[in-house]
């Protein structure tokens, strides 16, 4: 069925669709504290019917979410007949429970009434984003923790544009307290040893497994917290990625 949705948008023919965007605030979560948020921005308001739709992890099977009777096989929508204007938040649940893995959510306007598969019908373009929940930083590509993966400019979660550019999408403060955090961690814990020749441990696991390979870096790594963890190799990852360009 998702094969059959893609088809759509590539062999279909390229009508003007209504400009709509989807968002989220944090595409890559780690905290059950912090809300999986899906939010709707339009240019133009538009009446007709709304699909979001995901796979689990286990499951390739594309599900309709709806907002009373969970997930459904077959096309339900999201909100039916109504009328869509400006910025609007669709979806707003816990990730508390959820199982671990990658969800992709697509989402898009069709005519009343309409199939989600008849692109005909279509108001606007397919859109997608992609929610990593409970993964490592080496699959999500979030190696700072801040819920957006480093090479992912457009939050759309998924780590695909270029390296370090999540400083487009970060706040220019964010992304340099963490940076700054990690050079002093770096240059407390790390420099005396390693000077800034640390080519593959700017991976967190890898930092962490050197414990089993040097014994004695236990009493220097075993303090650090998980988020020192994580902005160490940030700020490694960062200087990488300067030297690359």
């Amino acid at each position: 069925m998702l094969r059959k949705l893609f088809y759509l948008v590539l062999f279909s023919s390229a009508p003007c669709f209504a400009e709509t965007q989807l968002l989220t605030p944090n595409p890559v979560l780690y905290n059950n504290a912090v809300a999986l948020e899906i939010n709707l921005h339009l240019t133009t308001p538009l009446t007709g019917d709304l699909y979001l739709a995901t796979q689990l992890p286990s499951d390739p099977q594309l599900l309709f979410i709806t907002p009373t009777m969970g997930l459904q096989s077959s096309p339900t929508p999201y909100l039916a007949k109504q009328t869509f204007t400006g910025d609007s938040t669709l979806l707003s649940i816990a990730s508390d429970g959820m199982p671990i893995g990658v969800y992709p959510v697509y989402q898009i306007i069709t005519q009343v009434g309409a199939s989600p598969f008849d692109s005909s019908a279509w108001l606007t373009a397919l859109n997608m984003l992609q929610f990593s929940v409970g993964l490592p930083p080496h699959i999500s590509g979030d190696y700072n923790s801040d819920g957006l993966a480093d090479g992912d400019c457009n939050g759309n979660g998924i780590a695909d544009d270029a390296v370090g550019c999540e400083q487009k999408f970060l706040s220019a403060n964010a992304l340099s307290n963490t940076l700054t955090a990690g050079k002093n961690l770096y240059q407390k814990n790390c420099q005396g040893c390693h000077g800034q020749d640390f080519k593959p441990a700017q991976f967190v696991e890898i930092i962490k497994n050197s414990l089993n390979i040097v014994p004695n870096k236990k009493t220097i790594l075993g303090r650090l917290t998980e988020t020192e963890f994580d902005q160490i190799a940030s700020y490694m990852a960062n200087l990488q990625s300067k030297m690359c360009r």
